[in-house]
């Protein structure tokens, strides 16, 4: 299997340059073939002072997004190879640089301008052939955007923070003072689809603080804060009618822990059953690596089982 493919976002960054270091070596051998002395690294600079005309340094660092020297030594490495000149705009601060076109830049730009127009079909031809393909760049921009509102690094420090919790993991039952979290994610799994509650399960889980025979209501606690709980019924036949993990904790391993301390809980039980949705894939996944297996599949109800 391809590495790039078997990492996922473990190796997303060294995809994505990876992609664009054959884009851009694609369209340099195009630039080489027409024999156009134009490096795609230009093209921001050359686009924005074909848009507008002029473009000031300070303009082009903030829509490029890099420092103010990156950009003046952009505008500069250009500047010494003709393409453009800078120049004094009319009533303006004269500590202000901005920059245009030469006659030459002129002339390499009306070169260029066909394969820009080229590229552009290409392009959307390339993104059209793929169901997928289809959505990369309001994906690309949506992840921008991410990466903007929370930094990667604060989140990849958060998991490992989160990562602590879940080694101290724990089963507790409910009490007043955990009331308003365990509210909480209960509300969380009145908002999540599929979801079917019988009415034993549905008179606990509303009145935590009573009790029906043969039932019990676990929480789910990490660091005194409720983030998951476990509805279980039954005597030697253990079934579990509800499990639930907040979904800001499902997919970094804790669905694996939930359910050994439920095994832990269930002693010596003969038999465990759980009742899943299907729209609980990460649950599904953990309860097969932990050696349940297929009991029932009613509508988006999935029952599994495991023999003790």
């Amino acid at each position: 299997m391809n590495l790039y493919r078997e990492a996922g976002e473990l190796l997303l960054g060294s995809r994505l340059k990876r992609l664009s270091e054959r884009y851009l070596s694609e369209i340099s051998r195009v630039y080489r073939t027409l024999d156009i002395e134009f490096d795609p690294s230009w093209f921001p600079v050359f686009f924005l002072i074909e848009r507008d005309g002029t473009v000031k340094i300070s303009q082009l660092a903030e829509e490029l997004q890099i420092s103010q020297s990156g950009a003046t030594q952009l505008i500069k490495g250009l500047e010494r190879k003709g393409l453009l000149e800078e120049f004094q705009a009319e009533g303006r601060d004269r500590r202000t640089k901005n920059v245009r076109f030469t006659s030459e830049g002129r002339r390499l730009l009306n070169d260029v301008r066909p394969v820009w127009n080229a590229l552009a079909c290409s392009m959307r031809s390339l993104l059209e052939e793929g169901s997928n393909s289809r959505i990369f760049l309001p994906a690309m921009a949506e992840l921008e955007d991410e990466f903007d509102e929370t930094p990667l690094g604060d989140r990849v420090l958060y998991q490992l923070s989160r990562k602590q919790l879940i080694e101290k993991l724990s089963l507790t039952q409910w009490s007043s003072s955990i009331d308003e979290s365990y509210r909480k994610v209960l509300l969380e799994l009145l908002s999540a689809p599929f979801v079917h509650l019988n009415p034993d399960s549905q008179f606990i889980l509303q009145h935590p603080e009573k009790s029906l025979p043969g039932m019990e209501l676990l929480l789910l606690s990490a660091s005194k804060k409720v983030i998951g709980f476990a509805v279980l019924s039954g005597n030697k036949l253990y079934e579990i009618s509800v499990l639930f993990i907040s979904p800001d904790w499902e997919g970094c391993g804790i669905e694996e822990s939930f359910i050994s301390l439920i095994e832990t809980q269930a002693g010596e039980r003969t038999e465990l059953t759980l009742s899943l949705r299907r729209d609980q894939s990460f649950m599904l996944s953990a309860s097969k690596k932990s050696g349940y297996k297929l009991l029932s599949w009613e509508g988006n109800l999935i029952a599994v089982r495991k023999e003790k």
